[in-house]
């Protein structure tokens, strides 16, 4: 499937960020309806989020998924821990969005500021083109702290960046990475986290 995007300008907040999508797709999905969202927060925990399952031997962790609902339901554990209950009227339209972001781990020694994402092919290599083609760009890049806006435990996210994706990637045979090109040593070559989406996931990807 190929889905063809035309984005405006990204914002600073991801509360600014969700842009007008033109997906050009059947399949285009939903954000979380009012009934969907009170699910998510009436879950009582604890919330994960999903573990792309890594690639090659790099050794280097993949990156982790927060779906729609693992956001609310991530939001709604945090007010709890404030001694607060949040209602579903009060979750933002970014947080329900159809909108799945993932989360890439830092590269020893790689400043995460020169990291390119990409999503390609499975097992399409990052080391030899430039620009590096990809399916799919990412709606917005950011950091560690867009995870805490919602409400993720900071200890838990070990995070370089996070970027934002179209919920329907997800169901797609792809490799989501996140890489450094080295390219003054040898033959080109790529340091990368990379990851793909769990089998489990693509078969329910609408949640």
């Amino acid at each position: 499937m190929v889905v063809v995007l035309l984005l405006e300008p990204p914002a600073l907040r991801p509360a600014d960020r969700i842009p007008t999508l033109h997906v050009f797709t059947s399949r285009a999905p939903r954000g979380l309806s009012t009934a969907e969202v009170a699910g998510a927060l009436s879950v009582t925990g604890p919330v994960q989020p999903i573990p792309l399952e890594a690639v090659g031997a790099s050794g280097h962790r993949a990156g982790t998924i927060y779906t729609p609902f693992i956001r609310v339901a991530t939001a709604g554990l945090a007010a709890r821990r404030r001694g607060r209950t949040l209602s579903a009227i009060e979750v933002p339209e970014w947080m329900r969005a159809p909108v799945v972001y993932v989360a890439f781990p830092p590269l020893p020694g790689v400043d995460p500021s020169t990291l390119e994402v990409a999503v390609v092919p499975e097992g399409a290599p990052t080391c030899c083109r430039t620009p590096q083609p990809t399916l799919v760009r990412p709606l917005w890049v950011g950091g560690e702290d867009t995870l805490l806006e919602f409400g993720a435990e900071p200890s838990a996210t070990a995070t370089g960046l996070v970027a934002a994706f179209p919920l329907q990637v997800l169901a797609e045979a792809v490799d989501f990475v996140a890489f450094y090109r080295v390219e003054n040593d040898g033959p080109p070559r790529s340091v990368e986290a990379r990851g793909r989406v769990p089998g489990d996931l693509r078969a329910g990807w609408r949640d």
